[in-house]
């Protein structure tokens, strides 16, 4: 715009609002207009000056705000990725290798993309506490299972993979049906010492789904229930882990292989991650609560095959089955395939550039769309029918006097 010419409105609109640190005069007079019109002050060309260094100095401060809170999220960003990384070294240094399960921190980095946060100090610990638990001897690898709420206390729950499969005296599971492969940790807090749980048996797999109790945090608490529960809570806690684990531990189709009857890493490049290709990790339990077939005795004493007629390991989700719903979906903006089981609420898994987790975060009861009533007693006996009893006969003779003729004679 040239000195001494009249200004048209389109220059002097750009006049005023040319950028200067981050600010215009048209903005300005824009917001100082508007407070004098919203305030009506009495004397509005006295306040126009107080009310134009107020909306000056208010928008200062907002713009060092934000320059403050971004430089502050960038500031915690850089802290957190270099605190993961060093975690991350130590972690891999420290104790055994832990590669068959994968890294908890790569673990709950990709659980957060899916929108679950185990938390960030919560994680850490959590990590490390997994990473002692590797370092006993009887455990070869671990991972962060889940986390089961109770009324009084939590538990924070860790799978691990024996080093051999040994020390299970129970006959009601077939070893090689995989139901006990897995042992089960638990701590009531991310940082707090290993409890490793029983193994599971049928008798708890079955009382488990005949009761509905919340629990309590405290593993030798008693089971008030009817019908009544073979066991602590110790035992009803292990029962409830293997039922979720079987139902809703997912995998991509690709992701195992079975090989001789066992389920193996498949090959990574097959894997097929998109919203309808997963399957079943584990078998799916039997009615009767076992998780292969098992060997009995007939009359004769000669054994019989019971065999196990449910679906194998990979069976595909949402086969069919009333107990096998699943919602999965997938996202293109962060590239990740989830899918969350409905039968039991708080169970997940994603995947991600051939990394995948599963967690579970709830109270460890399963979905029912009514309410839970107990099962109702037994009938009760009849009376039994007279024709059964024979009535003995009177006797007529006096017992004495019989004695003493026997003693005479």
């Amino acid at each position: 715009m040239a000195t001494g010419a009249t200004p048209t409105f389109e220059s002097a609109k750009a006049f005023m609002m040319k950028d200067t640190d981050g600010s215009n005069l048209y903005d300005h007079m824009t917001q100082t207009l508007l407070r004098v019109l919203n305030e009506q002050p009495e004397d509005p060309s006295k306040r126009f000056s107080s009310i134009s260094n107020s909306a000056l100095q208010e928008g200062f401060a907002f713009k060092d705000s934000d320059a403050i809170a971004a430089q502050k999220s960038k500031h915690e960003e850089s802290a957190r990725g270099a605190r993961r990384e060093c975690s991350t070294s130590l972690i891999s240094l420290a104790g055994k290798d832990n590669s068959d399960d994968g890294s908890s921190l790569d673990d709950f980095e990709l659980l957060e993309l899916a929108g679950i946060s185990v938390g960030g100090s919560q994680g850490h610990q959590l990590a490390w506490s997994i990473q002692d638990l590797t370092a006993l001897p009887e455990v070869k690898s671990a991972r962060f299972w889940g986390k089961i709420l109770g009324t009084s206390g939590d538990y924070y729950i860790a799978e691990a993979t024996p080093t051999s499969v040994t020390g299970y005296p129970s006959s009601e599971f077939d070893l090689e049906s995989a139901a006990n492969q897995s042992n089960f940790y638990v701590s009531s807090s991310p940082g707090g010492a290993w409890t490793k749980l029983p193994a599971v048996r049928t008798s708890t797999v079955d009382g488990s789904r005949k009761i509905k109790k919340y629990l309590t945090g405290k593993l030798d608490a008693a089971i008030n229930s009817y019908p009544k529960f073979p066991g602590s809570e110790a035992d009803l806690l292990r029962a409830q882990i293997h039922r979720i684990a079987s139902a809703a531990t997912l995998a991509p189709a690709g992701w195992y292989n079975v090989q001789d009857e066992a389920v193996v890493a498949g090959e990574q490049e097959n894997v097929a991650a998109d919203a309808l290709s997963w399957v079943h990790r584990h078998v799916e339990l039997a009615e009767n609560g076992r998780a292969g077939a098992f060997t009995t005795k007939d009359e004769e004493g000669e054994d019989v095959v019971q065999p196990h007629e449910v679906n194998p390991p990979l069976s595909a989700m949402n086969h069919g089955e009333e107990d096998d719903i699943f919602v999965a979906s997938t996202n293109a903006a962060v590239g990740t395939a989830m899918a969350r089981s409905l039968n039991w609420p708080g169970a997940c898994s994603v995947y991600k550039n051939k990394r995948c987790a599963n967690i579970y975060v709830g109270n460890g009861l399963k979905y029912s769309s009514t309410p839970y009533s107990p099962p109702s007693p037994p009938e009760v006996l009849g009376q039994k029918d007279d024709d059964d009893f024979v009535e003995q006969d009177d006797i007529t003779a006096d017992p004495d006097a019989v004695q003493t003729e026997e003693g005479a004679e």
